[in-house]
């Protein structure tokens, strides 16, 4: 698998994570998630396309980060920890939107 594909898969999963959390999460706190998530959301759309074009882009190291951020939610993280993993996914990710 290539870094590109490693990166798609971890980030789809961690998006999956992330929107189960959201649907299991109290109004309070979906509130909190609802911003970030969309924004992970919206890089994601792009970032995507990007990664699955024939010439790789992503590094070893944004695999490495990807799969942190992943761990993160299957941490089963709080929060304020799942906002944050979510505003990351959406850094890292916005650096394959050109």
């Amino acid at each position: 698998m290539t870094p590109d594909e490693e990166v798609v898969q971890q980030a789809d999963l961690a998006l999956i994570d992330a929107t189960l959390a959201y649907q299991g999460a109290s109004a309070t706190d979906r509130l909190q998630l609802a911003g970030p998530l969309q924004r992970a959301r919206e890089s994601w759309g792009t970032a995507r396309y990007r990664l699955l074009l024939p010439d790789s882009v992503a590094t070893q190291a944004d695999v490495e980060e990807a799969r942190a951020i992943r761990a993160r939610f299957e941490a089963d993280a709080d929060t304020q920890a799942s906002v944050q993993a979510l505003l990351q996914l959406a850094m890292l990710l916005a650096k394959f939107v050109h």
